[in-house]
């Protein structure tokens, strides 16, 4: 696994690479308790929830992985593999004192959470909601990476 780094990032608290990560390798494996959507904090203030199934949430780790930000422009993506294994790898070579960033919007469907998105990328879309709100472009380009889970195709597919 890399080696990693929680820092002052542009929205808080982020995870920056120490050392070269190379594309397509894992960084970090994401874990934290299996939560179902009616289980989830409410209010749903502070999200640390990531959506790893039709329903089913992986909740804060209080590790490394509760701080890895949003990009509409990421350099890695979350890989639901096999709940619960969760991990995030590398798009693309990651530099050393680069921040590791994913898209939420990749992992997230029929979830009504929606947020300003202030990630700094040159394409942000201004706003973080659920994979189907995508543009069908951004929906293409992830689809050819092969990082769309498989909750999120099978759901697209019977639309």
């Amino acid at each position: 696994m890399a080696k990693l780094e929680v820092g002052p990032a542009r929205n808080g608290k982020g995870v920056f690479a120490q050392d070269l990560i190379l594309k397509d390798e894992v960084i970090i494996d994401f874990h934290g308790p299996l939560r179902l959507r009616h289980e989830l904090p409410a209010p749903y203030v502070e999200d640390k929830h990531v959506q790893v199934g039709d329903y089913l949430y992986l909740g804060p780790s209080k590790s490394l992985d509760d701080y890895v930000n949003h990009s509409c422009d990421p350099n890695a993506a979350l890989i639901v593999d096999d709940v619960p294994h969760v991990f995030l790898a590398a798009l693309r070579d990651i530099e050393p004192g680069e921040e590791v960033t994913y898209d939420y919007s990749v992992t997230m469907f029929n979830d009504d959470w929606e947020i300003h998105c202030n990630c700094g990328s040159t394409i942000c879309r201004g706003k973080i909601q659920e994979f189907m709100n995508l543009s069908p472009a951004v929906q293409n380009r992830y689809r050819a990476l092969g990082i769309v889970p498989k909750y999120i195709l099978d759901k697209m597919g019977r639309l």
